[in-house]
């Protein structure tokens, strides 16, 4: 089974060594907080695997080269991801070349990520940087939603599907090792699981939802994924009620994973009441004019796959505007958010 680690908000990174694997570090935050910088050198100290991530996917870009460099000098990480761009393999063979040709004395096992365009693309750069990494990474690409839709699979489905097709090309060198970045679903990585080659992986969302409100339930867990990152929400004093929710959705997303009966083994306090509910506008009686709900409408004129888009889109501008529209609350949006990724999810499962 590989290893895990999930992504903590500073509140909870003493504890976090309790239930991680190993520790998982974005460098950005090491600008904005001593303390999590100090954390990281002492899991060093303590003889604790520690990867460092570039902060790609929080930036939209890598973290200042020259800076990373020093943080990794410093810090001395057991592995490091290196500067990596999303769907662009050339410009990412390009970085990882010019990072090895530039810092060939730094301590650590360099990581570099798989990107590409297509899955051409995403092949080809899998075998171009191969040869001259440590560690192989695999994230999410902007095509895996359209591959996913062209297959009739759902989009949680998308990477695990493109692994296995990668592995049946023969892409795939089993006796690497390998890293998840992130989490498509909370049981995406049961599916995962059957990859012997992958050593570990990183996520923070049973973290994340639950600071948010969200407990996960039933097989799925989540019907939805948010579009905040933790790095939002990292310096934040969450209440003990949201804290006690990650650690119960930590669980779950373990348990899943190993296939156990989660309901078996809660942490979670089932009498501690946790309300987000507000007042819902999505589904308000200005979208009941005509004899069937407007959503209803979209489908029946643009179809599943538009208004799928739509959904997720529309979702993206709630989580944008959050706290910054003076006539509603933050809670109202995110659960506009939420109602907004569900119906896309919703919408997507009758393409299956």
């Amino acid at each position: 089974m590989f290893s895990i680690s999930h992504e903590v908000p500073v509140q909870m990174l003493e504890e976090s060594r309790e239930f991680n694997d190993y520790d998982y570090a974005l460098v950005h935050i090491f600008e904005k907080c001593q303390d999590y910088y100090d954390f990281y050198k002492e899991s060093i100290r303590l003889g604790r695997k520690v990867i460092l991530d570039n902060s790609a996917y929080e930036l939209g870009k890598p973290f200042d080269v020259e800076l990373y460099r020093e943080y990794i000098d410093m810090l001395q990480p057991t592995e490091f991801i290196l500067p990596d761009y999303r769907d662009d393999a050339q410009r990412n063979l390009q970085a990882i070349n010019l990072w090895n040709i530039e810092n060939p004395d730094l301590k650590g096992l360099t990581i570099g990520v798989v990107h590409g365009k297509n899955y051409r693309e995403f092949c080809q750069n899998y075998r171009d940087i191969s040869p001259i990494v440590d560690k192989i990474a695999f994230s999410v690409e902007g095509w895996f939603r359209d591959d996913a839709v062209f297959r009739g699979i759902s989009y949680e489905l998308s990477r695990v599907t493109i692994l296995k097709r990668m592995v049946s090309d023969g892409v795939i060198d089993e006796s690497r090792k390998h890293h998840i970045l992130g989490a498509l679903s909370p049981t995406e990585y049961s599916r995962i699981a059957e990859f012997k080659w992958i050593e570990s992986a990183d996520t923070s969302n049973p973290v994340l939802h639950g600071l948010l409100g969200e407990k996960y339930e039933g097989e799925a867990g989540l019907k939805y994924k948010s579009l905040m990152k933790m790095d939002e929400i990292m310096h934040n004093r969450h209440s003990e009620k949201r804290v006690e929710l990650a650690r119960y959705n930590i669980k779950w997303f373990r348990d899943n994973l190993r296939g156990q009966n989660i309901i078996r083994l809660p942490i979670y306090n089932e009498n501690t009441s946790i309300s987000t509910e507000v007042y819902d506008e999505v589904g308000a009686p200005h979208y009941r004019q005509q004899p069937i709900e407007t959503i209803e409408l979209m489908r029946r004129i643009y179809g599943d796959v538009a208004t799928a888009q739509w959904c997720e889109i529309t979702a993206f501008k709630y989580r944008m505007r959050i706290g910054h529209k003076p006539t509603t609350t933050m809670e109202n949006d995110l659960k506009k958010e939420k109602w907004y990724l569900e119906k896309s999810s919703e919408l997507k499962e009758n393409l299956v």
